[in-house]
């Protein structure tokens, strides 16, 4: 039985409830979230980190808004394949995006774990259709050095999870799957028990 390095990446837009939200995913076993709004200017992201706990800063990690990162002593940053910097710094953990094996292979070493996506068809992203074969993936993923963790990011549900593992990702980034929005806004509670199935599928 393995455990799954999980990553949650919060919804793009503002919602009611989401720090709460972060909060209960955090509780429930999510190792990291990742707080990515790329619509949000700084003030309005660091509005967003500062309704989430002190307690649990460590364990959040800021898309494009960087210097967040040391106003809030956050445990992590995250780059894009272009923008990932050539020196990186020992005082955060640092991830990256992928979305080809030969970017990943290039950030291997370079970081504390990467995302590689689309795996499976975007839950989230109408029309983002999954972009790997999956026998050259696994075969990629049983040849490559361990020494950074690559974990699945794009369709990653309770259906597609044991198939994530199959592959051999050390991990799973959730996005679509993790978020249970209802017309008051997020369902923390919900939110936390989605995460709790997807973790359990993983070892079906």
């Amino acid at each position: 039985m393995s455990t799954p390095l999980t990553v949650i990446i919060t919804h793009p837009h503002c919602i009611a409830g989401e720090a709460a939200t972060i909060e209960a995913l955090l509780d429930a076993g999510a190792d990291v979230v990742h707080i990515r709004k790329p619509d949000w200017d700084a003030e309005k992201v660091a509005q967003l980190i500062g309704q989430v706990d002190g307690q649990y800063h460590q364990r959040l990690c800021v898309h494009y808004h960087h210097p967040l990162g040391h106003r809030f002593a956050l445990g992590g940053m995250h780059y894009s394949y272009r923008d990932m910097p050539a020196i990186v710094s020992n005082e955060h953990r640092v991830s990256v995006s992928c979305h080809t094996m030969v970017e990943a292979t290039h950030c291997i070493g370079k970081c504390n774990y990467l995302f590689l996506s689309p795996v499976f068809n975007s839950i989230s992203k109408q029309g983002y259709e999954a972009a790997f074969n999956n026998d050259e993936l696994k075969q990629y993923l049983m040849t490559t050095s361990s020494t950074t963790p690559i974990l699945a990011l794009g369709g990653v549900s309770v259906q597609t999870a044991p198939m994530a593992r199959q592959l051999g990702f050390k991990g799973m980034a959730l996005l679509g799957s993790a978020w249970v929005i209802t017309d008051r806004g997020l369902d923390a509670a919900a939110s936390a028990n989605q995460l709790n199935q997807i973790k359990a599928a993983w070892n079906q």
